[in-house]
């Protein structure tokens, strides 16, 4: 880039370039720029030999690269032309000519083959049909496409192509779909893709993540991926160069890291007692994982998603269950959820004690060294403690006999076994003595022979 305005005379302090930019690397005479740029509304279009075109913005007297395009122009690369409506619209109309015969070029005679792009952005519009009626003729290197009423007019080895719109022509463009991709969440450093198009004889141009449109087939694999995310995109042209302005897209994560395929430990840490007389209840849990999502169940319920602590109400008499399992962030999930079984018992309890008789005994005065003692309680399936003199209350069942007893004054208590102090039965034995039973004396000796002991 040179300055404009200073491009006469003798300078010994420089050659008066202002800006040197590379296009493309090389020295070889197939690796330079044999055209010439185009220049609209601030951005300046090359197409180097074997390169694609590229746009650089100028600003402050300075170039600096922007975009570029997806195809590929062999020898000698390509003049562009701009045409727009003013400083809207415009369109880059590029020439690809390598099909010249020349042994630089492809080293046999093809079409040539025009190519369209928004000014803007470098999507390509259109190119045309590489065989057929509607082709260009022959290439010529160097040729430049010219723009004139609504027309492009291509010079050729054997004719004038005329390219522009005809009555009847094909617009529509075709629509893209990506028919296999990989999953959404991969451990694979390589991913394949297939695509196809509505409309037949179609070509396609495929992107990943922020490089350039570039040409492609299906399918269309990648190797060497970063692990994170990606973006593929593939776009069709059908045979009239109609491009389909919504490519096909499709994202998905690499993760090459191995999975995590141990599942989480869940402990429940408070739960309702045992036995509650309450139809509530509510659960605390935990997990040996951070982040972990948990799921609950009570009973014979499905399994529902929770989080601690867990709360019922409204629950009937009787057993109840509840389980919980942790599922952690890699979708791992403990296969032996944590458990808790209770009972819900909301009657009121039997504040009643038992009331104990002794129905059978000895008499109150007795000349034998044994005693027999028989007894019963006013509550079904009672359990009972028995006591002699000054000894300690021990379990007994009814009858409960004695022998060996000294002669003298004896007394035997018996109670209802429950878990709560209640009154016992008493009786007083006298050997050779008097006879005290709940209180009342009696004296005298009883009928029948008497002896003592």
């Amino acid at each position: 880039m040179i300055d404009r305005d200073n491009m006469t005379g003798f300078n010994a302090g420089g050659d008066q370039i202002l800006q040197e930019v590379t296009v493309i690397g090389g020295s070889c005479i197939t690796c330079g720029i044999f055209s010439t740029p185009a220049f609209w509304e601030g951005k300046l279009y090359v197409v180097a030999i074997g390169d694609v075109l590229k746009q650089y913005t100028l600003a402050n007297a300075s170039l600096t690269p922007a975009l570029q395009a997806g195809d590929v122009f062999g020898f000698p690369g390509a003049t562009p032309a701009i045409s727009s409506n003013g400083a809207t619209n415009g369109i880059v109309w590029v020439l690809n000519t390598s099909n010249n015969g020349t042994p630089n070029g492809s080293g046999s005679s093809g079409p040539a083959i025009l190519f369209a792009y928004d000014a803007s952005n470098l999507d390509k519009l259109y190119s045309s049909p590489t065989s057929g009626s509607r082709a260009a003729g022959n290439a010529v290197k160097f040729t430049v496409p010219t723009v004139a009423n609504g027309k492009v007019y291509v010079g050729t080895q054997t004719e004038l192509s005329v390219f522009g719109l005809f009555s009847g022509s094909d617009t529509t463009p075709p629509d893209t779909s990506i028919t296999a991709a990989p999953p959404a969440r991969s451990n694979s450093s390589s991913a394949s893709f297939s695509f196809t198009a509505t409309e037949a004889g179609s070509s396609f141009a495929c992107r990943l993540d922020a490089s350039a449109f570039a040409a492609c087939v299906s399918p269309k694999s990648y190797s060497g991926l970063a692990d994170g995310s990606h973006s593929f995109q593939v776009r069709a042209t059908d045979p009239a160069g109609n491009t389909d302005p919504t490519p096909a897209s499709y994202t998905w994560t690499v993760d090459t890291t191995p999975p995590d395929t141990t599942p989480p430990d869940t402990t429940i840490t408070a739960a309702p007692p045992a036995r509650s007389n309450s139809s509530t209840a509510s659960f605390s849990f935990t997990a040996t994982e951070a982040g972990t999502s948990f799921a609950c169940r009570l009973d014979a319920s499905a399994f529902a998603p929770c989080a601690s602590p867990q709360s019922y109400s409204g629950l009937a008499d009787g057993s109840h269950s509840f389980q919980v399992r942790a599922t952690d962030p890699a979708g791992n999930t403990d296969p032996t959820p944590a458990s808790y079984t209770w009972t819900v018992d909301t009657t009121p309890p039997d504040t009643t004690p038992p009331d104990t008789s002794i129905t059978a005994a000895p008499p109150a005065r007795s000349n034998s060294s044994g005693a027999s003692f028989s007894f019963t309680a006013t509550e079904a399936g009672s359990t009972f403690a028995c006591q002699l003199d000054a000894s300690a209350f021990a379990v007994c069942v009814s009858p409960k006999s004695y022998s060996g007893l000294a002669d003298g004054s004896h007394s035997f208590q018996v109670r209802h076994r429950s878990g709560r102090q209640h009154r016992p039965d008493a009786g007083q034995l006298h050997l050779d003595g008097g006879y005290h039973a709940a209180g009342h004396e009696h004296h005298g000796r009883p009928a029948g022979p008497q002896h003592q002991q």
